[in-house]
Order: structure tokens, then C-alpha cells, then sequence
């Protein structure tokens, strides 16, 4: 057991300076899954306010103009 910890800890102390490095040289990409990020098929959105578990209170929520 005492040379699995060991082990263990030389791979810590090994593998954690190289992951540090390899996050500075690869190139940054995204998610893999997800597409890019577009605005060309943004649409408007109305924000309306919401209560959960709780009361409305009228008088603090500004009327929009």
C-alpha cells in the first residue's frame, strides 16, 4: 500500500505541472457539441417578472415606457 501511495503522489506531482502547461499552449476551443454562437437568429425577448414561493410586490417593479 505504501508504494501505491508513492505512486501516486509522483504522478501528482509529475502530471500537474505538465496539465498546467498544456492549458497554456493548446489553442482554446470551444465545446465540441455546441455550435457557434451566432446573432444572425437572435429574436427580442420580453423580461416579465416572476415570483415563486412568494409575493408580487407591485409598487418596487417600474413600469416599462
Amino acid at each position: 500500500m505504501d508504494v501505491l501511495f508513492k505512486c501516486f503522489l509522483a504522478g501528482l506531482i509529475a502530471g500537474i505541472p505538465i496539465w498546467i502547461l498544456l492549458q497554456y499552449i493548446r489553442p482554446r476551443v470551444g465545446f465540441i457539441g455546441l455550435p457557434a454562437f451566432g446573432s444572425g437568429g437572435s429574436t427580442a425577448a420580453e423580461i416579465q417578472p416572476v415570483v415563486l414561493n412568494g409575493r408580487f410586490v407591485a409598487h418596487i417593479v417600474k413600469p416599462q415606457s
